[in-house]
């Protein structure tokens, strides 16, 4: 661009009024040249200019025009709409859920199986003896 934003914003109506007709001339080719520049950015698209097909908004990829190559090679990629109706699908088991976690009899369960028996041994103060040992 040639005109920065300091030097846009500092042109009014009572700048350009009190230009010479030269002066004048000059900053119209400007202006003119910076909306060129500024129109050719805002319409750059995927068609022209380096970005990727893909990077191209969904609501652009559906319009009326004509579809390019890149769009047919993207949206093939993409799985067609199904016509079939869904169809409410009742459970054939109405078994009862399962509670969270490890179930009783799963492989490493902690359950009755787990402990040994208390024969032979009796509870004092100090802790568990052996019952044979007094």
């Amino acid at each position: 661009m040639h005109l920065n934003r300091h030097s846009l914003q500092q042109i009014d109506a009572a700048y350009i009024q009190s230009l010479e007709p030269e002066a004048l001339r000059r900053l119209s080719v400007q202006l003119l040249a910076d909306l060129k520049e500024a129109w050719d950015r805002l319409n750059q698209g995927p068609e022209n200019s380096s970005r990727p097909p893909s990077s191209r908004a969904p609501w652009e990829r559906t319009g009326g025009g004509s579809a390019s190559a890149d769009d047919a090679a993207d949206d093939a990629l993409m799985p067609a709409p199904a016509d079939v109706q869904p169809v409410d699908v009742q459970p054939t088991d109405p078994s009862p859920k399962r509670k969270p976690g490890k179930q009783p009899g799963a492989p490493g369960s902690v359950g009755l199986r787990g402990f040994m028996p208390m024969r032979n041994r009796r509870i004092t103060r100090s802790g568990v003896r052996d019952a044979v040992s007094h």
